[in-house]
């Protein structure tokens, strides 16, 4: 029992990772044409890898506060607030983060530490999607996308 508990916590957070990158690059395809967004990424492409991986860190130290706020929210009797507080700066954080990890993922791998860490998360990404849990929540994902694409054409405001 606790084996399967075990596998369905795993298969929620590479779930939720998948979840989350399909929306990091829906924003980033809209931002990508910015200026000051590419000379940022040349710059953060040219970090020494140890720069790299202290860039890894600013967003959650830079959101950390905004999270504070949340909890507060959620505290204060502000429930739905609060998540979402709590929410955006999970996933601008993590947007970020995937972002500056596309770019410095050569010079992060250079890094004994951080090779080691990305061998294990590959080895246990690859073990969470043989398994049957995963096969269920990836039927499920894609069910709920084409309900969700069908509500969309449903909208009167969508383009047909």
């Amino acid at each position: 029992m606790l084996k399967r508990i075990a596998i369905w916590f795993l298969v929620s957070l590479w779930m939720l990772e998948e979840l989350l990158w399909d929306a990091i690059s829906w924003i980033e395809e809209r931002i990508a044409f910015l200026h000051l967004v590419q000379i940022i990424e040349r710059w953060v492409a040219a970090r020494t890898p140890w720069q790299a991986a202290v860039l890894m860190l600013t967003p959650a130290a830079v959101l950390f506060p905004a999270k504070i706020v949340g909890l507060w929210l959620l505290t204060s009797g502000h429930a739905m607030s609060g998540i979402g507080v709590i929410l955006a700066a999970k996933v601008i954080g993590t947007a970020i983060v995937a972002r500056m990890y596309r770019l410095c993922k050569d010079a992060l791998l250079t890094l004994a530490w951080f090779a080691w860490g990305y061998r294990l998360v590959v080895r246990i990404s690859t073990w969470v999607r043989t398994t049957d849990a995963w096969q269920t929540a990836m039927g499920w994902k894609n069910a709920i996308r084409a309900n969700a694409r069908e509500l969309m054409r449903l909208l009167p405001w969508h383009n047909h």
